[in-house]
């Protein structure tokens, strides 16, 4: 008959392809990362508005011209 050998939980886990939980230092570059993309998405949807605030302007000038 063959040996069992016993597995440590560490060895189940990674045959089970459990991934480890996010250290707190992971877990921190991940949202000063997503802080910084949403800061990137938050100044282009302000340039956008104010864009077509002035294409807006424009058209009302023209139209009470």
């Amino acid at each position: 008959m063959g040996k069992i050998k016993w597995k440590t939980q560490a060895e189940i886990d990674t045959e089970k392809n459990i991934p480890k939980p996010a250290t707190q230092e992971e877990r921190i570059q991940e949202l000063e990362q997503e802080n910084k993309l949403l800061k990137a998405q938050n100044s282009a949807l302000v340039k956008q508005t104010e864009f077509h605030e002035e294409v807006l302007e424009e058209i009302i000038l023209t139209i009470n011209a």
